[in-house]
């Protein structure tokens, strides 16, 4: 995050975040994310959706640290 202020912000925030990552997600196909390309697609979209949340601050950067597909 760019600041402090947004990290306090995304902590009362959650639940939203949390629904715009997962709406995002349920919106993709396995042919739209299976490809390295396609994960990084995914990571810009995820980091806008979570901006347009945020007042005081951005996200700089969305890291994935598992990667399950079912």
């Amino acid at each position: 995050l760019s600041s402090k202020e947004a990290e306090e912000e995304v902590k009362k925030k959650t639940p939203e975040i949390r629904d715009a990552i997962l709406m995002t997600l349920s919106g993709k196909r396995f042919a739209d994310i299976a490809t390295l390309e396609g994960k990084m697609r995914l990571r810009d979209e995820i980091k806008e959706n979570i901006d347009k949340i945020l007042l005081s601050g951005k996200v700089l950067q969305v890291y994935f640290t598992e990667f399950v597909i079912q």
